[in-house]
């Protein structure tokens, strides 16, 4: 059997907490690396997900990230594109009691591209969750990593809109994840602080769309 390769890794330790996006920045600013994986504590990768990720890379020029098919840990669907948010959707999914979600159903589902089977291949996808995001080096470096004007929530869609600007973003499926996270709105009122303070920033960087 071939021998094991040792990985060499590096801890970069910050001296406060300056959120999800300045942290990757920090970590990832002196990197000359072909390819970068910002990845969430709470993800579980499956094992072939960043051989097929770099080959894909090396099949498709134009591609420049790579976002993966997602499951929650009890195997149900989990939505990682998304349509652009508009402040309705947003309120609806966050802060809706269910009753009142089913009578938009459609528009919601039409959000996530739950309209679309969840494990197929997806070309020049727009606005992608940061959970799971393997890049080209030289991409990410010109996007300029994160905004780290957000802490936390949004950032993920304010990098994806800019890399879609300067690369294209697929969906293969040979990436495959578990996802334990998301659900803000149910993570108390600090989150839903944060989320609405991030969605604010958001909208006016790339446009007010209400509906």
């Amino acid at each position: 059997p071939p021998t094991a390769q040792a990985i060499r890794y590096a801890y970069v330790a910050m001296p406060s907490n300056r959120g999800f996006g300045a942290a990757n920045n920090h970590a990832l600013r002196a990197t000359n690396a072909d390819f970068v994986l910002v990845l969430n504590p709470d993800v579980e990768l499956a094992r072939e997900s960043i051989a097929n990720a770099i080959q894909h890379f090396d099949e498709v020029a134009e591609c420049g990230a790579v976002t993966p098919v997602a499951t929650f840990p009890d195997g149900a669907p989990q939505y990682l594109i998304k349509r652009d948010p508009t402040l309705a959707v947003l309120a609806l999914r966050g802060f809706a009691p269910r009753w009142f979600k089913q009578i938009f159903a459609s528009t919601l589902t039409r959000y996530d591209f739950g309209d679309l089977p969840f494990n197929t291949a997806m070309t020049g996808c727009r606005t992608v969750s940061g959970c799971c995001l393997m890049l080209r080096g030289a991409v990410w470096r010109q996007a300029g990593g994160f905004d780290e004007d957000f802490f936390l929530y949004f950032e993920d869609f304010d990098l994806s809109r800019r890399l879609s600007q300067v690369s294209r973003i697929d969906r293969v499926p040979g990436c495959r994840i578990v996802h334990a996270g998301g659900n803000a709105a149910g993570k108390g009122g600090k989150h839903i602080g944060m989320f609405i303070r991030s969605a604010m920033r958001y909208f006016g960087k790339h446009g007010w769309r209400w509906w």
